[in-house]
Order: structure tokens, then sequence, then C-alpha cells
């Protein structure tokens, strides 16, 4: 079992500087309520060891449904690894409809496209960067972070958060990536296609408000 990572705010521009050879991995998840519009992210970064190197939330205001949610917590999951000096990262979402999006070369007509378009030019500071789907069971401490933003907003840690240690230690002992047909485009990177119905009730939201 991986132990949990713990990385100290006053080290962390030295310890990025050491890490810029590697690749870093940050899962991104989304929670939305509709009865407010507004959402929540919530973005956790860990090192190719499996330890955790930084995570926060950070709610949002404005938001018109669950499809935008994930666009953002996915920009969001883009700038939080810009501001650590991460240089090389994998991103990893549940969101398949954005991460086919953001993969994607054709002009994006959706109602997330200026976030996508972010998203893509922001990405061009990286010196590598990938866009990964994995499923839920993958993505399981991103989820319970952002669940948990509605009490713990703007929440910014260098360490496992202490709520969230015994899942970190779960999902960090478990390989849970569902693994499937690959797809990859030029400078963006690839991901990873599964047919689930969240992608399905996506592909409804998304279809709805075009």
């Amino acid at each position: 079992m991986r132990k949990l990572g713990l990385l100290c705010s006053s080290n962390v521009e030295q310890d990025t500087n050491q890490l810029n050879g590697s690749i870093i991995k940050l899962n991104f998840d989304a929670s939305f309520n509709s009865a407010s519009n507004s959402s929540v992210s919530g973005i956790v970064a860990r090192d190719s060891h499996g330890f955790i190197l930084a995570a926060c939330t950070c709610p949002h205001r404005g938001i018109a449904d669950a499809f935008i949610a994930e666009a953002v917590a996915c920009e969001k999951a883009v700038s939080f690894a810009l501001d650590l000096g991460f240089r090389s990262v994998q991103i990893e979402g549940d969101s398949l409809s954005v991460i086919k999006k953001i993969n994607s070369t054709a002009m994006d007509k959706s109602i997330i496209s200026p976030i996508i378009g972010d998203i893509k030019a922001l990405s061009v500071n990286f010196v590598s960067v990938t866009f990964s789907f994995v499923g839920r069971r993958g993505n399981v401490v991103a989820h319970e972070l952002a669940r948990f933003g509605d009490v713990l907003p703007y929440l910014q840690t260098f360490s496992a958060p202490p709520f969230l240690e015994h899942i970190v230690s779960v999902s960090s002992s478990e390989d849970c990536m569902e693994e499937s047909s690959s797809f990859s485009f030029p400078r963006i990177g690839s991901f990873i296609f599964s047919e689930s119905e969240e992608y399905k009730t996506e592909e409804a939201i998304e279809n709805s408000s075009s």
C-alpha cells in the first residue's frame, strides 16, 4: 500500500523544481447544485509514486448545468497545475464529453466551447500535457473533494486532507483505471474511451443546450 505523501507549503517551490522532470497526475471532478446554479471543483495532484502533492476546492457561481461544471473543473485543474509550477502533467476526469472536446482538433460549437478554448490556450504553457478519461472509481478522491467543497470552500492544502486519508490510501493501492481503446491527437494528448451512462447523460445535456 502506498503511503500518503506530504508536501509542506514552505517547500513547494523547491520540491516543484525537483519534480519538473516527472509527470504529475491531476484528477478533477465537480459537484453541481441546480437550485443555486453553483458548483464546486475538486482537484488533487499526485506524483508518479501516488504521493499527494496538493489538493484544492473552488466554488463557482452562475453555472447552468453539470456539463459546464465539469468543464470549469478541468480548467481549474489546468490553472492549478500551472500555479504550482508543474511542467509535465496528466490530467484525468470522469467527464468523457469534456475530455473528448479537449482532445478534438475539430471546432467545438457546444455551450462549453469558450472554456475548452481557454483550456487549450493554457495547455501550451506545459512542456507536456495529456487529458485522459478515467472511470468514477478511479476519480474518487477528486469526487469527494468536490462533494465536501460546500463545507470547505477555497481549500488549498499540500497534504492529504484528514477527512480523505482513508479514501486516498485505498485509491492509491488499487489500480482502478478502466482500460479501453485509446485515441491520440496532435499536441494535446490522448483520452481513454469508455461508453458509460454518465457519458450518455452528458451528451443529452449538451444536445439540449445546442
